[in-house]
């Protein structure tokens, strides 16, 4: 076993490089995104967390979500939160984080690509691994941890959001999130094989 080799490490997370070309706007829509299923149902309860927030949401809802495939969902939902526009199943977030200010999501692939595009975010987590994750992104100033899904608290994820969005904090962890993921990683993925081949 001691000839295995481990290629890890964020300069090597494989996202779409396209995520960098993207343009954060710290006046844009704040998009939520729990996953493909969102297995803890936070969604609805981050949205309705942020409805004192005067700015667009937009509710990214995964295919194996319980409110996936359901018409007029926000109006179900959420009632007359008019700022709320639940996107179903999109083949990518891309659209949604061009011109985006946050995204609030678990920890995973939507944050990485969230950071690629420079729109910092606010991260639960699912399990302690993940956590300890997010904690270290918080250390390096690159997004904010709200803690476990187990753990969630509306006053904690409002304070978080309102904290993040004044300019300075904002600035500081859209520049320092695209310093982390800048969607080269794939080139220096098979830079490494080939070397490690070669040896």
């Amino acid at each position: 076993f001691s000839s295995i080799k481990i290629l890890s490490g964020p300069e090597y997370l494989i996202v779409d490089k396209s995520y960098a070309a993207c343009q954060p706007n710290p006046d844009g829509p704040i998009v939520v995104s729990m996953g493909g299923s969102d297995p803890h149902d936070l969604g609805p309860s981050v949205i309705s967390s942020l409805a004192h927030i005067r700015r667009e949401i937009i509710w990214i809802v995964g295919p194996a979500s319980r409110y996936a495939g359901i018409e007029a969902i926000q109006g179900l939902v959420f009632g007359d939160l008019s700022n709320v526009r639940a996107i179903q199943s999109p083949d990518s977030l891309l659209p949604y984080l061009d011109g985006a200010s946050l995204c609030i999501t678990a920890t995973g692939m939507t944050a990485y690509e969230s950071l690629c595009a420079g729109v910092p975010c606010v991260l639960t987590s699912w399990s302690t691994d993940h956590l300890r994750t997010a904690e270290e992104l918080n250390r390096r100033k690159i997004a904010i941890e709200v803690g476990t899904w187990d753990k969630f608290n509306s006053q904690s994820l409002c304070d978080s959001v309102e904290w993040l969005l004044l300019p300075e904090n904002w600035s500081i962890r859209s520049r320092n999130a695209r310093t982390l993921v800048d969607g080269k990683g794939a080139g220096r993925v098979a830079e490494s094989i080939v070397k490690l081949l070669n040896e």
